[in-house]
């Protein structure tokens, strides 16, 4: 009997981890009023990203820890980034006067990539023309225009923020690929206010249970050789 409550208390622990990212998409006609200060102020606070490190894509150079993948460059250089960086689509910048809009040209995914680790991801999209699937470590959350906050009210403009979050249990964020569903031989997704919160150390609740899950183990050990040494 004991055995198999040691055995039903491990797997409860074991399965107690929640695994899967979250994403929350948040409608630029509700979020987004305008690029002053104040206004961008607002817009954090109403997607959840006050205190969030930014990349705001107004020049070639990304904080640390960022990189990018696009059109089947895997390093792309200064000049190659700046090539993609848009000034004449001012409908898709979500702060600033530039947006970094890459070709989806040939079915190319684009791949944001920070090495440090991240608890939260963010980024404000625009003129997604294709089906989009978005990935987080290579897991599958959806699609781009399935979100449920996602709002196409005309061509070329802001269509959705979305923010992925970092579950209890869950590897931290080091790579959102967006990947098209098949070949498009001219779409650009505009991508700006892209926002990252730093991963911490596991939280509390994961600690516990990892600490019940290795309590149990010697629990059970302990017990057995006990029983052992009675029987013999």
């Amino acid at each position: 009997m004991k055995k198999y409550f040691c055995l039903f208390t491990l797997l409860s622990a074991l399965c107690s981890f929640s695994y899967g990212y979250t994403i929350t998409s948040f409608d630029p006609q509700v979020v987004f009023s305008g690029s002053n200060a104040s206004q961008l102020a607002s817009l954090d606070a109403a997607v959840g990203i006050t205190g969030y490190t930014l990349e705001n894509f107004e020049d070639n150079t990304l904080i640390d820890g960022l990189s990018v993948q696009f059109q089947n460059i895997s390093n792309p250089s200064s000049s190659q980034i700046s090539s993609v960086l848009r000034t004449n689509t001012p409908n898709n910048n979500w702060d600033g006067a530039t947006n970094f809009g890459p070709n989806l040209v040939g079915g190319n995914e684009i791949t944001f990539l920070y090495a440090p680790g991240a608890a939260s991801f963010g980024v404000g999209i625009g003129d997604v023309e294709s089906q989009v699937e978005v990935f987080v470590n290579g897991e599958l959350l959806g699609i781009l225009k399935d979100l449920p906050n996602y709002n196409r009210p005309i061509d070329n403009a802001k269509e959705v923020y979305i923010r992925i979050d970092q579950q209890s249990g869950d590897s931290a964020i080091t790579e959102v690929r967006f990947q098209p569903l098949a070949s498009n031989g001219g779409d650009v997704i505009n991508f700006d206010r892209l926002a990252l919160l730093d991963s911490t150390v596991p939280e509390p609740s994961s600690l516990a249970l990892l600490g019940l899950s290795l309590l149990t183990i010697v629990f059970c050990k302990t017990g057995f050789s006990h029983t052992e040494t009675k029987k013999g």
